[in-house]
């Protein structure tokens, strides 16, 4: 009996570190984050009573969407003409939905949910710290030196998208914690180095939009009515600040000059060849609309059109969630996309108002960034979606004491 209790608590403590890791290692590492996710999976797989809380875990209405996508993919890759490489490296790429019953099982336990967030939180706040002090020494340093921004460990992109997350959460936090002068005061100041960073340092218009609309939608959400005049009084102190915002000001540039170019028949700007992405996927999905060319099959489906039709715009990546899904699922495809979303929403309305709000500042959040880019199809950003969901959804059920406080 002491020997298991042993067991049980090293199997707890484990999980909780690999859950603080996840959350940290997502806006760090990349090796980390699959390797934690992995390890996580791993052990619930281990667990005595595995098959007792894998039936609670497919109860819930946001695995069971999970499942439902990603199975639909499975499907897709018996008529795909693709090549076993690009159907496997497909299935790898979204193989974090599959994943869902798994992590749900361990963000239930062990107040690991809660630890995930926090990790999460230590992690962005890391990353934009960092940023701050290299564009204040004006030193690139690691990542920062290919992407061209200021940015530490990831592109400017993923840095920008994961601070708006981070900044939601902080913001939460001030407005509705329980917790000390001092925490609140921390929070507070982490708050204003994602929005310093985000809004003022590094260029990236997908994450800046979502800081933007996250931060409106928690405001609207936590205040109601009086939303509308504190967001009216912060515009008149906050625009004049944003218009000279260099990182703000050099996005604008870029998509006016991307537009001028595009009416002139250039499209080889970042906006022009987004614009031919969308178009031939359009017109891809529409020449198989029910299953979609298969699993797997949007490199080879896009280069056979564009080959055909002397385009010139190469990509292996829609740059739009939605897309990327018909052209290679169908129909099917999407509305298993809609059921994910639906179940996701269902699952959230039954938590505490703190984990509503924050569960759908990160729907709104992705479903924004998804409109441009690739979100919801891709491992770092898909298990990143997953994690905090059902890290949220876990730990709003169970009540506990979180990050996010629920008084």
């Amino acid at each position: 009996m002491f020997k298991f209790m042993q067991a049980n608590t090293l199997e707890h403590k484990t999980i909780q570190i690999l859950s603080f890791a996840l959350g940290i290692s997502i806006c760090v590492s990349t090796a980390l984050m699959s390797a934690s996710y992995i390890a996580i999976a791993l052990i619930a797989c281990l667990k005595n009573d595995f098959k007792a809380i894998l039936k609670s875990a497919v109860k819930q209405k946001f695995v069971v969407g999970c499942i439902v996508f990603y199975s639909v993919f499975i499907c897709a890759s018996f008529w795909s003409n693709s090549s076993l490489h690009d159907i496997l490296n497909m299935l790898t790429k979204i193989y974090g939905y599959a994943m869902a019953p798994l992590l749900f099982i361990s963000f239930k336990n062990c107040n690991s949910g809660k630890l995930l967030i926090t990790g999460f939180i230590v992690g962005a706040a890391l990353s934009a710290t960092l940023s701050v002090i290299s564009w204040g020494m004006h030193k690139h340093i690691l990542h920062g030196i290919q992407d061209g921004a200021w940015v530490i460990f990831h592109g400017h992109i993923l840095h920008n998208a994961f601070l708006a997350i981070a900044g939601s959460f902080l913001l939460l936090l001030v407005l509705k914690g329980t917790n000390t002068y001092k925490i609140k005061l921390a929070f507070i100041l982490t708050y204003i180095i994602c929005l310093v960073d985000t809004m003022f340092i590094v260029v990236g218009r997908t994450g800046q939009i979502m800081f933007f609309v996250m931060t409106v939608f928690v405001l609207i959400y936590h205040f109601k009515l009086k939303s509308i005049l504190i967001i009216l009084g912060l515009s008149i102190l906050i625009a004049p600040l944003l218009y000279i915002s260099p990182a703000i000001k050099q996005g604008i540039d870029n998509y006016k000059a991307d537009i001028t170019q595009l009416k002139q028949g250039n499209s080889q700007t970042s906006m022009g060849e987004r614009f031919v992405f969308h178009d031939v996927s359009i017109k891809l999905f529409k020449q198989r609309p029910l299953l979609g060319y298969g699993t797997g099959s949007f490199s080879s489906a896009y280069s056979t059109y564009i080959n055909k039709n002397n385009i010139k715009e190469q990509t292996t990546n829609p740059h739009r969630d939605l897309l990327w899904i018909g052209v290679e699922t169908g129909i099917i495809g999407i509305i298993a996309f809609i059921i994910l979303i639906l179940s996701c929403i269902l699952d959230l309305l039954k938590l505490p108002k703190i984990y509503l709000g924050a569960g759908f500042s990160v729907l709104l959040g992705y479903i924004l960034a998804s409109w441009q880019n690739s979100f919801f199809i891709d491992e770092v950003t898909g298990i990143t979606f997953i994690s905090i969901l059902l890290s949220l959804i876990a730990t709003g059920e169970s009540k506990l004491a979180t990050p996010i406080q629920t008084k």
